[in-house]
């Protein structure tokens, strides 16, 4: 599902469930899946090991995601499978 916000009028919004999680030391990898989405995941969030306790986030809790135009970063794949053997 997206909707556009009326708080910021370059923001994306997107909602759905937490589909899978990743635990390291001091990082927690989500992987979310959009509302209605097929794909296996549809975006992956990593957040400090604080932040992820403070917002009691789990498997299956239903998320509601802002995404600011100047705060999204896209990486080709290509170039990170690049940049994770060195080569960049």
């Amino acid at each position: 599902m997206r909707l556009t916000t009326n708080r910021h009028p370059l923001a994306t919004v997107l909602t759905g469930p937490i589909i899978n999680q990743f635990v390291q030391a001091d990082t927690s990898t989500l992987r979310f899946r959009v509302d209605g989405g097929t794909a296996p995941a549809d975006l992956e969030i990593v957040f400090t090991a604080y932040v992820y306790q403070r917002l009691e986030l789990a498997v299956g809790k239903m998320l509601r995601i802002e995404l600011r135009k100047q705060d999204l970063h896209v990486i080709p794949q290509e170039r990170r499978e690049l940049v994770g053997r060195g080569s960049i």
